[in-house]
């Protein structure tokens, strides 16, 4: 997604060459990385591979744009990112933590998809409260939202 932001800002410019070396960049990149982890993680290593690429490919466009001056980021971009990473981490941990790894093999299809929606729900309230907690510096639960209005909510 970030390369359809990303390539405007070379095709204004006039300049279709670089998007095009860096997007065969990534995919050899995604070749190599195909071959590296799909032994090692079957299919799941594939999308990974791929996943890879594709941040390697925005990563380079965004690179260059920054260097030429052409994109010139807004102060605080870097603290959000940083507090979504944390409320993120905080997530897969909580799921790592609590989610039922070990029975799921055991499980009927309806089983598997009712401990699914359980932990996406869970995993998407804490998330809320953890980015609430991060944005505002307190918690917001979903549950709370009619007397605590979260910032990017305010402006809607």
């Amino acid at each position: 997604m970030a390369v359809k932001v990303l390539v405007p800002g070379y095709s204004a410019r006039q300049d279709a060459r670089s998007p095009v070396r860096y997007g065969v960049v990534a995919v050899a990149a995604n070749i190599v990385l195909s071959f590296a982890l799909a032994p090692w993680l079957a299919h799941a290593g594939l999308a990974l591979a791929t996943a890879l690429a594709a941040l390697l490919n925005s990563g380079l466009l965004l690179r260059k744009l920054l260097k030429d001056g052409v994109y010139q980021p807004a102060p605080g971009w870097g603290e959000f990112f940083g507090r979504m990473a944390v409320a993120n981490a905080a997530m897969g941990l909580w799921l790592f933590r609590w989610a039922d790894r070990g029975e799921w093999a055991g499980w009927d299809k309806a089983e598997r998809a009712g401990h699914l929606l359980l932990w996406v729900v869970a995993g998407a309230a804490f998330t809320a409260c953890a980015c609430g907690f991060a944005a505002c510096g307190r918690v917001i639960c979903p549950c709370a939202a009619a007397r605590h209005r979260p910032i990017w909510l305010a402006r809607w």
